[in-house]
């Protein structure tokens, strides 16, 4: 597969990734997007294959974090915030061992 079509289809699943993932959440959706879109415009004109082929990895590195590293939670009517676990979370370089409350503990939570 050319350099190209390699770029493109990793931007493709990258877009597809914060649907699956942020959901009706219009906010956090539209911002990973216009993130990932600038990604790309900034490194547009770029012509080393080997410094494209990184920036590749990068990206297929983001998806899996994007996929397995981020939890959003929901508010109920009792006032609590419920959090669904998708399989693989936290299974993602860097945390073997780890267990999910170990990782919540660790993470800020910020109010808005």
């Amino acid at each position: 597969m050319s350099l190209r079509r390699q770029v493109f289809a990793i931007y493709r699943q990258l877009l597809r990734t914060t649907d699956s993932v942020f959901g009706d959440d219009h906010y956090a959706r539209c911002k990973a997007k216009d993130e990932i879109k600038d990604e790309i415009r900034k490194n547009r004109e770029e012509t080393d294959k080997e410094k494209v082929l990184e920036l590749i990895k990068v990206a297929i590195q983001v998806d899996r974090v994007l996929r397995f590293g981020v939890l959003q939670g929901r508010l109920n009517d009792k006032g609590n915030y419920e959090v669904k676990f998708p399989a693989g979370f936290a299974d993602i370089e860097g945390t073997t061992g780890t267990t999910t409350a170990q990782m919540l503990k660790k993470t800020p939570v910020e109010k808005s």
